[in-house]
């Protein structure tokens, strides 16, 4: 009986990272598929489309010239087009196209990412609905229970829209400046409109009578673990608010990576847990995957917008350090070395990759 529910938990385990490793390639897709789109309607000539890494292990080739290959791999992916890396004389090589059509097709995967982490998480609001705050308690004498009532859902508060997976932390919505802020909540199915102030009010703390000044209302829940846990519901958005909601969470999902990255780099905050690498994404991603399609979906979306801030980042081989390099190129008449350059971006990719086990290593053993 043990042998058997370890070889299902074993079978249980590859599979969610079966999950994790289709997500990401989805993702990495979608990058290429940017790339390539941009390309072709800016008459780059292609010369290989590939999905993976490594050797081929299928090619096709169009009567075009353009290749589609699958590789072993499935940690990336590439479009390769003509003249990138080299001189060449064809017009429609890479490094021959004018400087703002390069840079539209550097920049297309970014956006394609980005556009389809809207896309899917605006799907994801309507279809399967977001993680709304749910009050579990209202304390007395606070004010707040002439206003707010158990179970009340609160949607907005003073015009902008509540993201617990953005921020958990209520307080830091409501201003500060305000004496009445204002609170959309959905109760019994309604949306309500409460006008809310601070107020004095008693809560319990490790046994002891703890007198307060707030807005009397808590949706944290004490669990049988005795630990306390975020209560909330999940609420669907109607088909045009969801593409509003899904474009105001993209980018506050890119906010916060910035912010994120801005603490790392000042020292704020610490690598561990905040940066990972490769087999960092993957386990997030097969853990989410557990909680059901929609969690894994829904890290589809977190970790497009993840992939798309990372590639607009200024480092060599990278998306953004490329981009760089042809508005130079544009300023200065004449670009700098193909070979430096080459080289800077093969010392860069080279780095990246040693980041990336470096950051999984941090995370998974220290």
């Amino acid at each position: 009986m043990i042998l058997t529910v370890t070889f299902t938990g074993v079978l249980e385990w590859i599979g969610y990272i079966i999950l994790a490793l289709f997500a990401l390639m989805i993702m990495v897709l979608i990058h290429e598929l940017g790339h390539y789109t941009a390309g072709k309607l800016l008459g780059f000539e292609i010369k290989e489309f590939a999905i993976g890494f490594g050797p081929a292990i299928f090619k096709h080739k169009f009567k075009n010239g353009e290749q589609f290959s699958l590789r072993p791999i499935p940690l990336g992916g590439f479009c390769s087009f003509l003249g990138e890396d080299e001189e060449n004389n064809n017009p429609k090589a890479f490094n021959n196209q004018k400087p703002w059509k390069r840079i539209i097709v550097l920049a297309a995967g970014v956006l394609f990412n980005f556009f389809s982490a809207i896309i899917l998480v605006s799907v994801f609001f309507s279809c399967f609905g977001d993680y709304m705050p749910k009050i579990s308690t209202v304390y007395q004498l606070s004010g707040a229970e002439q206003h707010f009532q158990v179970d009340d859902v609160i949607l907005e508060i003073d015009g902008r829209k509540v993201y617990l997976n953005i921020n958990a932390d209520l307080s830091s919505y409501f201003n500060q400046n305000l004496q009445v802020n204002e609170v959309i909540v959905l109760r019994n199915g309604e949306k309500v409109t409460l006008q809310v102030q601070k107020g004095n009010f008693i809560t319990e703390e490790n046994g002891v009578l703890t007198e307060k000044y707030g807005y009397g209302i808590s949706h944290l829940v004490k669990h049988d673990d005795g630990n306390y846990y975020y209560n909330y519901e999940r609420y669907k958005f109607p088909f045009f608010q969801s593409i509003a909601r899904g474009f105001e969470f993209s980018f506050l999902v890119v906010g916060k990576l910035f912010s994120v990255l801005g603490g790392i780099i000042t020292g704020a905050l610490g690598i561990k847990n905040n940066l990972g690498g490769t087999l960092t994404a993957i386990g997030a991603i097969s853990q989410i995957s557990r909680q059901g399609f929609d969690a894994w979906m829904y890290a589809i979306c977190v970790m497009s917008s993840t992939l798309a801030v990372m590639n607009i980042l200024p480092i060599p081989a990278l998306d953004g350090s490329r981009i760089i390099f042809v508005i130079i190129e544009w300023i200065r008449k004449k670009p700098i070395s193909r070979k430096l350059e080459g080289t800077i971006h093969f010392v860069g990719l080279v780095l990246l990759f040693s980041l990336t086990i470096v950051l999984d290593l941090i995370n998974y053993f220290l």
